[in-house]
């Protein structure tokens, strides 16, 4: 059995742990390091990792780890903190899979970057969380290309539509609230959206131009009389979306989500949210109040509903969304050209009704339109033709748990030595994309891309 060592245990490096199990039984995660100590020893209890291979520092589980032996390792700390574990583990020359972004500075991005190429020669490797490059639409979208079934790409327009909920719970209230305390939006939320346009360009990105602007959550837009926190309180409470026990202690705007995916999960959706009270007392349900799923999830490891108030009543996602400190745009928009002489505008925001991707794409022979969300589907109209052809997939309801899945299988396949990795100049190009995009909406200067990653590598 080849074992796995997880540094992070946290909402994204718990979900790998359990897709590993699943996907692969022959790998487990068999060491953690992890400073809080509740999450620690909740990580350790579920997957049955013992006492001597519990850690409250990567640094001590990294020396713990056999000397001469290639082990698997999973970075998935918070954005600020990838690059020292990383490179850490790329230089003892293991298989790391390394939560996005890379890191959040150029710095930073080529110390990983030239860690995993040291690392590819004596066999180890780097996989980036890129996780919608192993999506099904997405893969499909790239074959398409591939096929020629546009003829030359032209241009793209991709637009990543962050619902409301998502937005206010992340970027306003949670821990990528602050850009300088944690990475840029454009960073943390949209290099899965940058790495999707570098893939499918197939070139690398020349030149930039952003505006970006924060709206909607800004101080002076408050109700009257609305406090610091929604549990003071707050006399709009009643009729705020955004009000924090709901969101949070009843889960009403991810209930809502599921209630559009359909089937049993979107009934059962439904069921909760028209009957709170019945929905309770039925077992089948009960399990569902106060609700611990993302993103209540995220905000405390007690997860009671005494737990859950108390985190509203003295932490950051209790805080009105009107007053909270963040900068973070909850709009932005950017036109990119790449060496390939493709053109393309990516948009994105965060008050959609629902989540989900939109793109267009022009090619010298046809259109290709695109839908990532509740709808996930392709259609190619080719030029002459009176109808387009349309490919649908499968889709998981919210989320990307379906790519999720597809990377972690990817994964295995490259600590089973059935697959070579991805070159690390891949994930490269799209941080550094980001960055050329947050530098312009701060200056209002287009940014040569080229001439920044020479003078800064």
């Amino acid at each position: 059995m080849q074992k796995v060592a997880l540094i992070g245990a946290g909402n994204r490096g718990s979900l790998y742990a359990r897709l590993l199990s699943t996907l692969a039984p022959d790998l487990r995660v068999s060491a953690v390091a992890e400073p809080v100590a509740m999450r620690r020893e909740a990580f350790a209890s579920a997957n049955a990792v013992s006492r001597d291979r519990q850690f409250n520092d990567w640094r001590t589980l990294l020396e713990h780890l056999p000397e001469g032996r290639r082990q698997a390792v999973i970075v998935a700390t918070g954005d600020q903190d990838h690059v020292e574990p990383a490179c850490a583990a790329l230089a003892r020359g293991h298989h790391v899979l390394l939560e996005k972004p890379m890191a959040t500075d150029v710095a930073g991005i080529r110390a990983v970057e030239q860690a995993a190429a040291k690392a590819a020669s004596t066999g180890g490797s780097l996989t980036v969380c890129h996780v919608l490059r192993y999506d099904p639409l997405f893969r499909g979208i790239r074959q398409a290309l591939d096929d020629g079934r546009i003829g030359e790409l032209v241009s793209v327009y991709h637009a990543e539509n962050v619902s409301w909920y998502h937005m206010a719970h992340s970027f306003v209230r949670g821990r990528w609230q602050n850009s300088y305390r944690s990475s840029p939006m454009i960073l943390a939320k949209s290099c899965h959206d940058l790495d999707l346009l570098c893939w499918f360009a197939g070139s690398a990105p020349m030149q930039v131009s952003g505006t970006a602007e924060r709206s909607v959550f800004r101080v002076e837009r408050a109700p009257e009389g609305a406090p610091e926190r929604c549990t003071d309180g707050c006399p709009v409470a009643g009729h705020c979306r955004y009000e924090a026990v709901r969101t949070y202690h009843n889960g009403v705007p991810i209930k809502q989500a599921l209630a559009r995916s359909g089937g049993y999960t979107g009934a059962a959706a439904g069921f909760m949210l028209r009957y709170p009270n019945l929905a309770r007392r039925l077992p089948v349900l009960s399990g569902y109040h106060p609700w611990r799923e993302w993103p209540t999830s995220t905000i405390t490891d007690t997860l009671s509903s005494a737990g859950i108030m108390e985190a509203l009543e003295t932490g950051p996602y209790g805080r009105c969304v009107y007053r909270s400190d963040n900068d973070q745009p909850d709009h932005l928009e950017a036109t990119v050209r790449f060496e390939s002489g493709v053109g393309a505008a990516f948009r994105m925001h965060g008050q959609s009704s629902e989540e989900g991707r939109r793109i267009r794409m022009d090619g010298s022979d046809g259109t290709l339109h695109a839908r990532f969300g509740r709808i996930n589907e392709f259609s190619v109209h080719r030029h002459g033709e009176r109808r387009p052809q349309v490919t649908r997939f499968k889709t998981p309801g919210i989320g990307h748990s379906t790519a999720d899945r597809a990377m972690i299988a990817t994964w295995v396949r490259i600590l089973r030595d059935e697959r070579a990795p991805e070159p690390p100049s891949l994930a490269t190009e799209s941080h550094l994309l980001a960055l050329a995009i947050h530098e312009s909406t701060q200056t209002g200067q287009t940014v040569n891309i080229a001439g920044r990653w020479s003078a800064q590598s």
